[in-house]
């Protein structure tokens, strides 16, 4: 269930309820006056924006490949509209299980593509950039990256010596970019 109170908490200003079999939904993110919610629903990944003021549904649509379960995970605004991450569970012929989605202003897909060399079960984090470049967090390796607006690699590094460092912040300041990661319990030690 999503309530929207009053600023005092005294007034419900609305409220929306979520249900179906198999529904998870992640932290939604707030873009703009909008709520975006990502996850899925059975096996297919699945996101919703939902107006903060009024409580209305903006959009919702589905996106999946092929027959394997497809979780969307985050959603970042461009000049242009949206880059959404999507992760899902490859089957062993599948090269990549990352998933970048290029969003126009109304939500529909413009383009999507795979990322390889990134684990299936690790986390990926992006910093877009107005014009619709970004930077891309992954672990397995520390890997880091950039991508064009035009979705050319422009480059991809190994930048952190382990194997479970996993990114939880990942920002853009006037120094570079800075990634915290969580530790690695087989990598004991500073380097």
């Amino acid at each position: 269930a999503l309530v929207c109170l009053s600023e005092d908490l005294s007034i419900i200003l609305w409220s929306k309820y979520f249900s179906g079999y198999s529904l998870y939904l992640n932290k939604p993110e707030y873009i703009d006056n909008k709520l975006f919610f990502s996850g899925r629903l059975n096996d297919n990944g699945v996101f919703f924006c939902i107006d903060a003021i009024t409580g209305s549904l903006l959009n919702q649509a589905k996106f999946d490949i092929g027959t394997d379960m497809t979780v969307i995970q985050h959603f970042y605004k461009t000049d242009d509209g949206y880059i959404a991450t999507a992760q899902y569970n490859s089957a062993p012929t599948y090269p990549y299980n990352h998933v970048v989605i290029r969003l126009d202003s109304n939500f529909n897909v413009l383009k999507a593509y795979g990322l390889s060399n990134i684990f299936d079960d690790q986390p990926l984090v992006l910093i877009p950039e107005p014009d619709g470049a970004y930077y891309g967090c992954a672990s397995g390796g520390g890997i880091r990256f950039a991508m064009s607006a035009s979705d050319q690699m422009l480059y991809s590094r190994i930048t952190i010596i382990g194997y479970l460092h996993a990114p939880f912040i990942f920002f853009k300041y006037r120094g570079g970019l800075l990634s915290v990661s969580n530790g690695n319990w087989y990598n004991v030690g500073a380097n």
